[in-house]
């Protein structure tokens, strides 16, 4: 149910955000390789517990990597338009994930 709703969300907003669809596509990316990164990261804690920690951490410091990195550069080339609806889409999908 809460992968319906999400979807259903998620395509209301891309609709509402319409004329800046490019930069809701950019942040939604980006906050999909970042995320996806660090659960991968995290996961292998599972794998090798006793450097659960270590894991952790390196998931958290990855992610933030990747975010700081990739809004660096989405900014510095100009790629989108609206940084409200980048920042948006980036918080829809931190927001929909399991906690």
């Amino acid at each position: 149910m809460k992968k319906i709703i999400f979807s259903a969300i998620t395509i209301l907003l891309a609709i509402l955000f319409t004329e800046h669809f490019h930069s809701f596509i950019v942040g939604f990316s980006l906050a999909i390789v970042a995320v996806g990164i660090s659960y991968f990261i995290a996961y292998q804690a599972i794998r090798q517990p006793q450097y659960v920690m270590s894991y952790l951490v390196l998931a958290v410091l990855t992610k933030l990597a990747i975010t700081i990195s990739g809004v660096i550069w989405v900014f510095s080339n100009n790629v989108i338009h609206s940084p409200i609806t980048f920042l948006v889409a980036y918080t829809v999908f931190q927001l929909s994930l399991p906690t």
